[in-house]
């Protein structure tokens, strides 16, 4: 007699295989939660959660990283996207080729100079100055670059002239307007060294870790571009992370490390000044304004918000505040016979408009304000141009 097998052929497969149920069932929830947050972000935001994530710069060897031509800088928070010309610089509002006639004037800078706060590019320093230049003459037609990169220090803006500007173009003058990030970097990690910042190392890791295929790129996408990976993790980095943000300094920075960083800031825009008076490129150097209360009067409840939020991130906001009202009595003492250093950061110190819209970005009226500054500066050495 033979022995037929039971017959295992009833009910279908994941009758026959719970696991693969409830590994399919898993896998089913998080792709429809993953589309939903997609669909969610689009109609909440006017844009894709993934155009949102793409990157608009780009690493390069000179300052680490530069904008990618003809595209949108887009940082949430702000009052608008910035759009690039087809050099990568935030342009003007316009976008054409730069003419052999015009006098060509850069303008470097970190965030606040490239116009984070303004509500468009026709709003920002650089362009204000270049409108503000031209009303004063027909027979010379000024052209002002915005070479201002999010996040950048003195060091990285020498190494970004040396590196994009003079190969690639050849400018009568270069403005610097900067100061509030070589302070913040000096000022917020428990580490300090000369031109350095955490991101440095950030960065250098992360290029280093591209240049070898494998699964590691697949999981920086899906880091990047998925809505659930990045949920979690600033669930994780808010409520579950040791330190939240950036800022591991605990105490206010000793006196000699904040003297040392003003020297170094002063010492990078120095070689820059000898550099670009060698090749016959005017050079000068602008301390710009901040939000702190050393630097303004009058304080609105706004701007008393701004403070104490930024503040906030702090174990105590003297670290901040009180640090960064040493580095700039600093470096204005150590630039006392530098001619080509003019302090702007008391520009604001009696205004009631509003100027701010954070801790440090400008509004429209800030940037009209510290063009017009900048713009009466300039002038006595433009005219005889004419």
């Amino acid at each position: 007699m033979n022995n037929i097998p039971p017959n295992n052929s009833n009910g279908n497969i994941f009758e026959r295989n719970p696991k693969l149920t409830i590994v399919l069932f898993i896998i089913s929830f998080f792709l429809i939660l993953e589309i939903s947050g997609h669909m969610f972000y689009y109609f909440t935001h006017g844009r894709t959660f993934i155009f949102n994530q793409t990157s608009f710069s780009k690493f390069t060897p000179y300052g680490l990283t530069e904008y990618k031509a003809n595209t949108t800088v887009q940082l949430p928070g702000f009052p608008s996207s910035l759009q690039t010309d087809q050099y990568g610089f935030v342009d003007n509002g316009y976008k054409k080729e730069i003419g052999p006639d015009e006098y060509l004037i850069f303008l470097v800078g970190g965030s606040t100079v490239e116009g984070r706060g303004a509500s468009s590019n026709v709003s920002t320093i650089a362009a204000y100055l270049e409108k503000i230049l031209n009303q004063q003459t027909d027979k010379i037609h000024f052209r002002v670059i915005n070479a201002a990169v999010c996040g950048y220090m003195s060091y990285q803006e020498l190494s970004f002239i040396d590196g994009k500007i003079l190969p690639n173009f050849k400018p009568k003058m270069i403005i610097a307007l900067d100061g509030r990030n070589d302070a913040y970097y000096a000022l917020s990690h428990k580490e300090w060294k000369p031109n350095w910042m955490p991101y440095y190392d950030q960065l250098t890791e992360s290029v280093n870790k591209n240049i070898e295929p494998g699964v590691g790129i697949l999981v920086d996408l899906f880091k990047r571009y998925s809505v659930i990976a990045i949920s979690f993790g600033k669930i994780f980095q808010k409520y579950f992370s040791a330190n939240n943000n950036d800022v591991t300094q605990q105490t206010i920075p000793s006196n000699d490390r904040i003297d040392a960083a003003a020297k170094v800031y002063l010492v990078n825009h120095r070689v820059t000044h000898e550099r670009l008076r060698l090749y016959g490129i005017k050079y000068y150097l602008f301390l710009q304004p901040t939000l702190a209360p050393f630097l303004k009067r009058k304080i609105s409840p706004t701007e008393a918000t701004y403070i104490k939020d930024w503040g906030s991130r702090y174990k105590n906001s003297d670290i901040y505040y009180l640090g960064i009202e040493k580095y700039y009595k600093a470096v204005i003492k150590e630039a006392k016979n530098m001619d080509f250093f003019y302090d702007v950061s008391m520009l604001f110190m009696d205004t009631q408009e509003k100027v701010y819209v954070d801790s440090c970005h400008y509004s429209d009226i800030g940037n009209y304000m510290i063009a017009q500054s900048l713009a009466h500066t300039l002038w006595p050495k433009l005219i005889n141009l004419q």
